[in-house]
């Protein structure tokens, strides 16, 4: 596929505020930029009331289209999953995913899960949709078991030549590599629009996907970038012995090399592949968060 696959939500019209009969998007142009949209068909148990719209439009334009389901873990799976079939089932999609990103919820995740399994099986779902940082956070090591059955969308936002996957996955079939594509340039009226591309050459399940390589003699877990104005890198996981060897500003990306947690802070040890500096840096320190995973 030449042309980016998109995906597409009510946001991507004309703001709440106006008529949802009028959408705003100017179809023959997006069309004519795209290779595929997959589109929100179902938030919780509500429908995007943009869908059947989105879905028509585009249909009669010859692009190919899938649906997916922003699920909520704390609402009945089972009204999820009417909401979905009575959606999508009606329309048909070539893809049919979940996406597995809200982080309002009171459940394990164990629990959480066990619900996200209750609503493929449910809806029939093919493909999942998060990231190595939501999946890590909400599902870890509870979905390993059958995660591989299933087609990985991966979000993940970098310069990197492929993808953190979630785990249990060791291959992606779509990439949401950015979240800011122009959204006017496509017909849209957003001023953004997420892009994605698809896994042309995915690797065998057997076989783990390319990586960028490590620094000599170790390999990196993940990545992380800096929330604060500047964050100090230091000989050693400490501010009272760890002499100052650097600094990464606010929106810097560095792969972690290891992590170490002193009972109050956490302290990761970061890698910087421009001038291959390797040192211990504070995620968290006296409560206050420094860095996030990405």
């Amino acid at each position: 596929m030449t042309n980016p696959i998109v995906d597409l939500s009510y946001w991507n019209g004309l703001p709440y505020s106006e008529s949802p009969e009028t959408s705003g998007i100017d179809y023959d142009k997006l069309a004519a930029n795209i290779s595929l949209a997959v589109l929100r068909s179902t938030i919780g148990r509500y429908d995007d009331l943009r869908y059947d719209e989105n879905v028509a439009e585009l249909g009669v334009r010859g692009v190919p289209v899938g649906a997916y389901h922003y699920f909520y873990p704390d609402y009945d799976v089972d009204e999820q999953v009417e909401a979905f079939n009575l959606a999508v089932d009606a329309t048909g999609a070539v893809l049919r995913v979940v996406d597995v990103e809200a982080d309002t919820t009171t459940l394990s995740q164990g629990q959480y899960a066990a619900a996200v399994k209750r609503f493929i099986d449910g809806a029939e779902i093919d493909t999942i949709y998060s990231s190595a940082y939501k999946w890590e956070k909400l599902i870890g090591a509870f979905g390993d078991s059958w995660v591989n059955n299933y087609k990985l969308w991966v979000a993940h936002y970098t310069l990197l030549p492929v993808p953190l996957l979630p785990k249990g996955w060791n291959t992606w079939h779509y990439w949401q590599y950015t979240k800011t594509g122009n959204g006017p340039l496509f017909g849209l009226v957003s001023a953004s629009i997420d892009l994605n591309r698809e896994n042309l050459v995915a690797p065998p399940p057997t076989q783990p996907p390319p990586v960028p390589p490590p620094p000599p003699a170790c390999a990196y877990l993940r990545y992380m970038t800096v929330t604060t104005g500047s964050l100090r890198v230091r000989s050693r996981p400490s501010t009272g012995s760890g002499a100052i060897v650097g600094a990464n500003g606010y929106g810097t990306v560095r792969a972690v090399l290891k992590e170490y947690w002193d009972g109050s802070d956490l302290w990761v040890l970061v890698w910087d592949d421009t001038t291959n500096l390797v040192g211990w840096s504070a995620m968290i320190y006296n409560g206050s968060q420094l860095a996030e995973w990405i």
